[in-house]
């Protein structure tokens, strides 16, 4: 990569005990918050480079290979978090690194759709499993659309709330997004964020291995304006929302007692 950057150097934490999107339902979302009712905002018309991977029709969107139904392509975000994504762009690019955004805001449509491409793709892969194992492994990955009630915040995609969304970084001036071990939305153990510092604790991978310092920066970019990171996928950031709650409770820092961003429908 040639990037000097000095989160480089600076371990991603493991975490053994990570929770799962089956716990979302844990966490109040406090609707008297004024940050609750703060609007979605255009990251590109922000100046952020991205393309919603759901809606893409050239099918160069492996696994799925196709436009997802329900997806928009629009990426959205609400307006804090936006402008934290502005911040992050704008301090990477001094080292010639760029914030790229594979999605943000998603319809509850394409939730649906995202749940059941996993659901029949993990009943392929391992037909011994039971229903009920089937939905634990895909919680790891998908938050689960099937109970969706706009009334009721145990039942909130996180995506549908605005305050989650999947980067990954770009070197400024290049065409290739950067290679950080796996492609997107690989449900494997490869994606688990900490899957290359475990790498080189087994001395398995050399310090300066790309795929480990590109997710250390992209992390701890994140981390420095507040996102937490869900740690079965490298590229998903959360903000203000239930999963950013709960995983400041399992890294043991301090957490709110509520989230404050809830359900919002796609605008007009």
């Amino acid at each position: 990569m040639g990037i000097n950057h000095p989160f480089s150097n600076r371990s991603i934490p493991i975490l053994d005990d990570a929770p799962t999107t089956s716990r979302l339902g844990e966490v109040p979302v406090d609707d008297r918050d004024l940050r609750y009712s703060e609007p979605l905002a255009d990251l590109r018309e922000l100046g952020l480079a991205g393309e919603n991977y759901y809606a893409r029709t050239d099918g160069k969107n492996e696994p799925y290979c196709r436009q997802l139904s329900g997806s928009t392509s629009r990426l959205l975000a609400r307006r804090s978090v936006a402008e934290k994504l502005v911040e992050i762009d704008r301090g990477l690019r001094e080292f010639g690194l760029s914030v790229w955004i594979y999605d943000a805001y998603r319809p509850i449509s394409a939730q649906r759709s995202l749940w059941q491409f996993f659901q029949n793709r993990m009943a392929a892969q391992n037909p011994s499993l039971s229903n009920a194992e089937l939905d634990a492994e895909a919680r790891k990955y998908v938050s689960d659309p099937r109970k969706f009630d706009p009334d009721d915040a145990r039942t909130w995609p996180l995506h549908t709330t605005g305050g989650a969304v999947d980067v990954t970084l770009k070197i400024v001036g290049a065409e290739k997004l950067l290679d950080l071990g796996t492609s997107f939305d690989d449900m494997a153990g490869a994606s688990n964020t900490d899957y290359f510092e475990r790498q080189l604790l087994d001395d398995k991978i050399d310090s300066r291995d790309e795929r480990l310092t590109g997710r250390r920066i992209l992390y701890w970019a994140m981390r420095e304006r507040d996102f937490t990171n869900y740690p079965f996928e490298y590229w998903h950031f959360d903000w203000g929302d239930q999963m950013h709650i709960l995983t400041l409770s399992a890294q043991g820092l301090a957490a709110p007692k509520a989230a404050w961003y809830g359900y919002v429908p796609l605008p007009d």
